[in-house]
């Protein structure tokens, strides 16, 4: 279950600086930390974080530190200290007024403004009745005071969020409590009896009180009770309580045991595994200043600069560029054999139109592509240990200007600008349907040639005629002649219908023409731009290569470098352990110089390891949970056993 931890600052702190060591025992998606301001009256101000923490939250229990206002009283929880108040007074009238009293001063509790949130206040539906006996009347009252008092605490709260299911509170204590031990051995006590520190502090049913003694502080061993302290509750936290092991009004010890050989094995195994990686890291460093830095070849220098980028056609731009043509044979004798040559010239200009298109766009993507293989190959081999010698630094920059120089001298024509080549395509287009409109069909061409073989054949009839009756001798030549005659003419129809056609023929290869300049632009501007990026892209190399040089006049000075910043960050990590953790540390002696383990991370890689406190002894072990029979899987193997105990509190 969700379970949020409230407690003060300083101990949320406490957990989240050894969260090397205590992250492991808890879930860090089921455990949240929210912290406690008790001297705020304001609810959200007194826990800001604790509404966006459970916002629809359908279930989840709380676990409230308190702070250690209290430490040194046998109950931590009786914050009106009730009992020197009430003890002694017999006269019921009296006593009721003191209970009264007590209940304005519980509510200047901070676990009682807290807990007024947090918990649903009782139902009562009785009535005050004034002929009622005086001890209901005094009850009665009692009850309306405490109703009283608990809604003014949260009259000017607005909250959304259920209650939780589960509240537990867990004090410390420092007192010595063994003279109250002896007391309580030497009498006899009933249940009835039970100390009441819950009615006269204003507390609520569904709390259950824990407390932790702990050593004083001034107890040279305190800090190793604090680390077991934070232990326990984080355990708390990441385990549900088990049913009916708290009994509610009732105060319970919560106590745990833990080896501290454990903990000292891990933190300074810990310790001197980043001692032991430092000291890794050192004699690389040693290594690497024994070996002498290396010069390049000519040769090799040569090969830094001679990538080539090529704009390569694809099979969209191939497939494109033969459809930009059209068919110049299509054109017949007349417009509509063999094929309509209207209809032909609409599809093929359309597809031809199309093309275009297509072929600028696969351009732009091979330009694309190519564009890509720069940003791949423009460092010119990083891997590379060997440096440049003076003479090869002074080459390359020389190199490196006059490139800058061609760069700005030859630069590609543009292939996005190709309006005029659309509107010449347009303007072509017009002229070949006027060529075609003009054209006629076979049928008006064989109606035609018939009226004027009819015409030239009627005219030349009354000479015919004339020729056969004259002379009988003349009639071969003059049926030859006359035959001659009908003959030139279909030839002149014929002629004059092969020049229309070849007319047609002329304007489709214009447009051939026209398209075939602009597939050879595209392809030369591809050209171009392959030497204009293979150009670039050995620019960029060479002052890769220098700037390397510059800012690293050795590769083995640039690993030493990082070497020595992981160094620090390693030094670091320890003076914040040995800070947090360093009375758990032992004196290196023959146990941890027998501790051979390191972090094996690429120290000569610029970035921020993390080196977590991994060890074999923080693996999850089941122990014993708060009561006999049942258990709970602690993550971290530190603690061995958790229990609680009833605390024998009687008035």
């Amino acid at each position: 279950m969700f379970t949020v931890v409230i407690a003060e600052k300083q101990l949320l702190k406490d957990i989240s600086d050894n969260d090397k060591l205590l992250g492991y025992m808890y879930d860090k998606t089921q455990v949240a930390f929210c912290e406690w301001h008790a001297e705020k009256n304001n609810f959200n101000s007194a826990v800001p974080q604790l509404q966006n923490l459970v916002y629809k939250k359908e279930q989840w229990r709380a676990v409230v530190i308190c702070d250690e206002s209290l430490l040194t009283r046998d109950n931590p929880f009786d914050y009106v200290d009730y009992y020197p108040v009430i003890k002694g007074v017999t006269d019921d009238a009296e006593r009721h007024k003191q209970t009264l009293m007590l209940y304005e001063k519980a509510m200047d509790n901070p676990l009682v403004k807290l807990t007024a949130r947090l918990c649903p206040k009782p139902v009562v539906t009785a009535e005050y009745d004034e002929e009622a006996p005086v001890q209901l009347q005094r009850y009665q009252t009692e009850i309306n005071k405490k109703l009283e008092l608990w809604n003014g605490l949260i009259s000017e709260d607005d909250l959304t969020f259920v209650y939780p299911s589960e509240l537990l509170c867990i004090a410390r204590r420092t007192c010595d409590n063994e003279k109250r031990k002896v007391d309580d051995v030497w009498g006899e006590h009933h249940e009835l009896s039970y100390s009441r520190f819950y009615e006269y502090n204003m507390y609520f049913d569904n709390m259950r009180y824990l407390v932790f003694d702990m050593l004083d502080k001034k107890n040279v061993e305190y800090k190793w009770d604090y680390f077991r302290f934070l232990m326990t509750i984080l355990t708390v936290a990441n385990n549900t309580t088990p049913r009916g092991c708290l009994s509610p009004n009732r105060i319970y010890k919560l106590s745990s045991e833990f080896s501290r050989h454990n903990v000292q094995y891990i933190i300074s195994g810990y310790d001197k595994k980043l001692d032991n990686t430092e000291q890794f890291i050192l004699n690389e460093i040693k290594q690497l200043e024994l070996i002498p830095p290396q010069y390049m070849t000519e040769d090799e220098t040569d090969r830094l600069f001679d990538e080539r980028i090529d704009v390569l056609k694809d099979r969209a731009y191939s497939i494109s560029e033969s459809d930009c043509y059209v068919d110049d044979k299509v054109p017949g004798i007349t417009t509509d054999k063999p094929r309509s040559e209207s209809g032909y010239w609409t599809e093929a200009f359309e597809k031809s139109y199309d093309a275009v298109q297509r072929i600028l766009k696969a351009s732009r993507r091979m330009l694309k592509r190519a564009t890509g293989t720069v940003s791949e190959k423009c460092v010119a081999d990083s891997k590379c240990e060997k440096l440049l010698e003076e003479f090869q630094q002074e080459d390359i920059i020389e190199y490196a200007q006059r490139n800058e120089i061609m760069l700005m001298e030859n630069q590609p024509e543009s292939i996005y600008d190709v309006d005029e080549q659309f509107e010449l395509m347009e303007k072509h287009n017009e002229v070949v349907r006027d060529n075609i409109s003009k054209r006629m069909t076979s049928l008006n061409t064989l109606l035609l040639s018939v009226v004027i073989l009819f015409i030239v054949a009627l005219g030349g009839l009354p000479y015919i005629i004339s020729c056969l009756k004259t002379d009988e001798i003349m009639k071969p030549m003059t049926l030859a002649i006359y035959a001659g005659l009908l003959g030139s003419v279909f030839i002149a129809v014929i002629i004059i219908l092969l020049i229309f056609r070849h007319r047609l023929v002329v304007k489709f290869r214009e447009y051939n023409s026209i398209m075939k300049s602009f597939v050879e632009r595209v392809d030369n501007t591809n050209v171009d731009y392959s030497v204009y990026l293979s150009r670039i892209c050995n620019l960029m190399r060479a002052y890769s290569i220098i700037d390397r040089d510059k800012y690293n006049l050795a590769l083995s000075f640039n690993k030493i470098q990082m070497m020595k910043k992981h160094i620090a960050d390693i030094r670091g990590e320890r003076e914040v352990i040995r800070d947090i953790m360093g009375q758990f540390i032992v004196p290196y002696g023959t146990s941890m110089d027998e501790y051979t383990d390191y972090f094996e991370y690429d120290f000569v890689t610029l970035r921020r390891y993390s080196y977590p406190m991994v060890n074999s002894a923080l693996t999850s072990k089941k122990i014993v949970y708060m009561q006999n029979g049942n258990y709970a899987v602690v993550s971290g193997g530190l603690l061995d056993k958790v229990t609680v105990e009833r605390e024998e509190l009687y008035d």
